[in-house]
């Protein structure tokens, strides 16, 4: 279950040209009965609120890659892609702030 992360950070995702907010701050190919996980580029993650520079931790580098660890600017965003064709559900990417504050990012990629 996806939840809202704590503090005042806030996320959107970028899927093709639509921009919208990231429901429940999750990221990801859209789950369906998950038999094949999408390998390859993923979503784009914008980031709002809080004190940037905003630090980035990938729970699980075996599986998916960021295209950066740091975002230096609200409203700039990092690119997930799916590595190793590992199958993802849930997995959380944590967004630290300057302040300390932190929200997370669900990522899964069942297709």
């Amino acid at each position: 279950e996806c939840r809202r992360g704590v503090g005042d950070i806030g996320v959107e995702e970028l899927r093709g040209r639509e921009v919208r907010p990231a429901l429940a701050h999750c990221a990801g190919v859209v789950p369906g009965a998950a038999v094949l996980c999408a390998v390859g580029d993923g979503p784009t993650v914008f980031i709002y609120g809080g004190q940037p520079p905003y630090t980035l931790d990938n729970s699980v580098p075996q599986a998916i890659a960021l295209d950066k660890t740091v975002v230096t600017r609200s409203g700039d965003g990092f690119t997930i892609s799916f590595i190793n064709g590992i199958c993802l559900d849930g997995v959380p990417i944590t967004i630290e702030d300057e302040m300390g504050r932190l929200a997370t990012v669900s990522v899964s990629n069942g297709v």
